[in-house]
């Protein structure tokens, strides 16, 4: 929640109004979304990560007192919670540059492969879940900067001296901020399921529900998929 809250709904802004300055050739406009979008976002996301860091003991102590080491696992995730949060630019920009193929590269080589192998790597080392969290920390790291660099050097340099920044920020917040609320609302809706189902039933069952739920949504894969590519198109379409 807190990364969705830090992005500001800049992702879905992203999105709509590059593929515009796309379709436009306005690459000083591009440029100074961009700009803005990351420097506002990394700002944010800083600030809920310090606050999350300096928090985790208290929320450990309040919420679970049975379980200590959620506290150094909070704290592991603080860190991740810019560069998460920055991946949606990147990410975004990507897609609305039509340029898909890199963020895949990216969420395939940079998320799930190392993930994948760095917690097997520190769960083989007898670290356990706190393991598997700093496997999770460091993927999102590494996957936000190879984003970055795919952005940067293979699809539009942001730090171009020649191109002048050109920035549209009113538009870009006032079309952006309500959509925060849509964001928390999925979030919610998506998570409530699992939570009404752990209050009538045991976690056993719960627990067989979120193995099935993932299964039955692979119906999703190729509308997803589609979205992706139709999206910026849709969007740049005034």
């Amino acid at each position: 929640i807190l990364s969705v809250i830090a992005v500001l709904g800049l992702d879905t802004g992203i999105v709509k109004y590059i593929s515009i300055f796309n379709k436009e050739q306005n690459k000083e406009a591009i440029k100074g979304t961009i700009l803005f979008s990351s420097k506002t976002i990394f700002l944010i996301s800083t600030s809920f990560a310090i606050l999350l860091f300096l928090l985790s003991d208290w929320i450990t102590q309040t919420f679970y007192p049975h379980s200590p080491s959620i506290s150094l696992i909070l704290k592991v995730f603080a860190i991740a919670l810019p560069f998460e949060a920055l991946k949606a630019v990147w990410t975004n920009t990507l897609k609305a540059l039509q340029k898909i193929e890199y963020d895949i590269y990216a969420r395939v080589i940079g998320e799930i492969i190392v993930r994948i192998l760095l917690t097997v790597l520190f769960i083989s080392m007898g670290l356990g879940i706190l393991g598997a969290s700093i496997a999770y920390t460091l993927s999102i790291i590494f996957s936000s900067l190879l984003l970055f660099i795919f952005v940067e050097k293979k699809v539009f340099s942001i730090q171009n001296k020649t191109i002048k920044a050109l920035y549209n920020n009113k538009e870009l917040l006032t079309y952006s901020l309500p959509l925060v609320f849509n964001s928390i609302t999925i979030i919610i809706i998506n998570a409530s399921d699992s939570l009404i189902l752990g209050y009538f039933k045991d976690a056993a069952t719960v627990g067989i529900y979120n193995v099935a739920v993932p299964t039955a949504k692979l119906i999703l894969i190729f509308p997803t998929a589609l979205l992706g590519l139709y999206l910026p198109m849709i969007a740049a379409v005034k």
